[in-house]
């Protein structure tokens, strides 16, 4: 590869604002150009043979018969001669649901060894990784309505019954990633802080200077359920209803008289700021903060 490039690839991961993140970049998607930096995002890797482990060939994820070009050939032609190329999809992570409705444990296991393949794919690249991470009864409750809105209809008590807050082991997954060999860093931000860090997470993904370009969308995207809907898609559960927990969501939305739907009453977060604690110490770990 002649000229050095950097990748920058963003990981999500689900249910912690990423979808309002690529929306907020996609739609300045051509002011990025301009500024140097190439963005890619679901509505790119989400046809048929555009995934990035089948764009870079990484085995065994990537559908090899769709690879068309060499990873750093591919490189090259989506960076389109610019020094930055920013990826951003949740996904690659791998899925975050099994077929039962649970989480597919243990959380991202293989996320790591994808990570390492696209580095070994582009050894001359710099390669950074992005993940946000968020408080696990929090993440589990956003799960539990990611399930309902997939027809996966589970009782509350059930599904805390297969899930537990400790499931959610962030340390462990941040620990794989950032031992990934030849990546450059690790960057981590707490879902919590998404609001007060938007321009420094703009700033940091995309170069310096591109919080001047991207403003924040506008509306939330992908909101739960409320109490009163949640209460619904449970009283109907097991009929004959297409898009139940969406329908519900949409006539029975979360507002002043309508809380949203929470899966744990009291939480403890001592642990999950035990977990970021230990994060922030880990070698090649960069944790933004307001």
């Amino acid at each position: 590869m002649n000229q050095s490039i950097d990748i920058t690839l963003h990981l999500g991961a689900h249910k912690t604002a990423s979808s309002h993140l690529q929306r907020s970049i996609l739609d300045h998607e051509e002011a990025l150009i301009t500024f140097g930096t190439r963005v890619y995002g679901p509505p790119h890797f989400r046809n048929r043979g555009r995934s990035i482990p089948t764009l870079f060939g990484l085995r065994p994820w990537g559908n090899r018969k769709l690879t068309r070009r060499e990873p750093e050939d591919q490189l090259r032609f989506m960076a389109k001669g610019d020094p930055r190329v920013f990826l951003t999809e949740e996904n690659f992570l791998g899925p975050l649901l099994n077929a039962e409705g649970g989480l597919s444990l243990p959380l991202y296991g293989e996320a790591a060894l994808r990570i390492q393949a696209l580095a070994d794919a582009v050894p001359n690249a710099k390669l950074r990784v992005a993940l946000a991470i968020r408080e696990p009864h929090s993440f589990l409750g956003s799960a539990y309505s990611q399930a309902l809105f997939a027809g996966r209809i589970l009782q509350p008590d059930e599904f805390i019954a297969a899930n537990a807050p400790a499931d959610v082991d962030w340390l462990r997954l941040c620990r794989e990633i950032a031992g990934v060999a030849e990546l450059a860093e690790l960057i981590v931000w707490r879902y919590e802080d998404y609001g007060l860090l938007l321009p420094t997470i703009v700033d940091e993904l995309l170069g310096r200077g591109a919080s001047d370009i991207v403003q924040a969308h506008p509306k939330a995207l992908h909101t739960g359920l409320s109490r009163d809907a949640h209460q619904r898609v449970i009283e109907l559960a097991g009929g004959d209803f297409e898009n139940l927990a969406m329908t519900a969501r949409h006539e029975l939305p979360i507002g002043p008289d309508n809380p949203p739907f929470r899966l744990f009453a009291h939480p403890d977060t001592s642990a999950y700021q035990r977990q970021v604690e230990a994060i922030r110490a880990l070698p090649n770990v960069r944790f933004l903060e307001p």
